[in-house]
């Protein structure tokens, strides 16, 4: 970076000097954490810091903003719609499937990048001292207790990583720490990495002001700093669709997820120690929950079989009609009763020559929820060792000498 700067008369002097640049940028991403189906999630939020300017900027205080500069956004404003002929183009309908979506109703992708390394420097500015006792003798100096470990010398924390203070004076210091403690206990908490992060939200955009410095070296090489930790209690529930796969998936589902205030980007999930996989959460989602794909479990076996002898094709005076019958199993092959969700599927037609249609008599009933748009819903709870059976059916009747598929 060259600066040239011009005066009438020779000086020492100070320059302040500020620059506004688009070599730096940030992406959201986050790490889920799932230790059981019976505690809550971890998410932490996690952001990807770079800048290519050349430029080292050392140990600097950030702040993070979803806002851009100058992006010259103007609200858009309706012209008049005229119609007119056009050629008809094959279409082609993309095979693309939301991942962590399984509501049949949109196709919108659901939630992570996992990065667990961060590298900051606290500094150590002014120093913490608390007095004990004055004595030569040490079994009157106070047990210092930093985050829960023992330690002999406290000089060396800085004052503004501390979080709280606490002082044991009673029975329960000794019960505790023991001969050690005869003289007094104080508890020292110091801050996490999220302590030092603010989030500010305001009508257009959102920001972290970071209070910890951080390097970002000119060369592009990205930073990982983490922003906040969130403990959100959540709904877990087996799912299989069996047409597509017949894997069950464990899924942990989020309800109220808008008030996590997430952001659009990567995640990455572990599930009981093992990491899963990665997913993309999109923060412009109109889902009621936010669903998150934790893995297969193999322990939850699904079957489908088409039944030949209730299935037909008949030849009317004009038209075929072909009766398509099937049987799901499904069987909890676990210790544990579980709550389990699935999903099948019945063509639609866009032609009114074809008729595509459910047979409801024909559908077995038990926990069946919903059908929507051509796909069948049950949910139901297995207990341990349990095995249920599905039946549904559905016919086609099209024109003779076409070919429907």
């Amino acid at each position: 970076m060259h600066i040239r700067c011009t005066t009438p008369l020779a000086a020492n002097t100070t320059f302040t000097i500020s620059y506004y640049t688009p070599l730096a940028k940030w992406t959201p991403y986050y790490d889920i954490n799932v230790a059981s189906t019976d505690k809550p999630v971890k998410i932490v939020s996690k952001a990807k810091v770079s800048q290519t300017t050349t430029v080292d900027w050392n140990k600097v205080k950030l702040t993070l903003s979803t806002s851009t500069p100058n992006s010259n956004k103007i609200a858009p404003l309706f012209s008049t719609w005229f119609l007119q002929y056009v050629t008809p183009a094959q279409l082609y309908r993309s095979s693309a499937v939301a991942q962590n979506s399984f509501s049949y109703s949109k196709s919108e992708d659901m939630a992570v990048l996992n990065d667990d390394s961060r590298g900051y420097s606290p500094g150590a500015s002014s120093e913490i001292r608390i007095r004990g006792t004055a004595s030569k003798s040490k079994n009157t100096a106070p047990l210092y207790v930093v985050d829960g470990v023992p330690v002999d010398d406290i000089s060396g924390i800085p004052q503004e990583m501390i979080k709280d203070i606490t002082t044991l004076n009673d029975a329960s210091a000794t019960s505790i720490y023991g001969s050690r403690a005869s003289a007094g206990v104080v508890l020292i908490t110091t801050k996490e990495i999220t302590d030092y992060v603010v989030s500010e939200e305001n009508m257009l955009s959102q920001t972290f002001n970071i209070d910890l410095p951080y390097s970002i070296p000119g060369d592009g090489k990205e930073q990982n700093i983490e922003l906040q930790t969130q403990n959100i209690a959540a709904e877990y529930q087996y799912y299989c669709a069996p047409k597509l796969s017949a894997e069950t998936f464990l899924l942990a589902e989020i309800p109220n997820w808008e008030k996590l205030n997430l952001l659009s980007g990567k995640a990455s999930i572990t599930y009981d120690g093992t990491y899963i996989g990665e997913t993309h959460i999109n923060a412009s989602s109109t889902h009621e929950k936010l669903s998150l794909t934790l893995g297969v479990d193999k322990r939850i076996s699904v079957k489908r079989e088409l039944l030949k002898d209730f299935s037909s094709t008949k030849l009317l005076s004009n038209d075929v009609k072909q009766v398509f019958a099937y049987k799901l199993t499904v069987k909890n092959n676990r210790n544990i009763p579980v709550r389990f969700v699935l999903k099948e599927q019945y063509p639609q037609s866009t032609n009114k020559e074809i008729d595509a249609t459910w047979l409801k008599n024909e559908t077995t009933k038990p926990d069946f929820v919903k059908e929507d748009v051509g796909v069948l819903t049950w949910e139901q709870e297995l207990a341990a060792g349990e095995t249920r059976e599905y039946k549904f059916s559905y016919s086609v009747q099209y024109p003779k000498g076409k070919l429907v598929k």
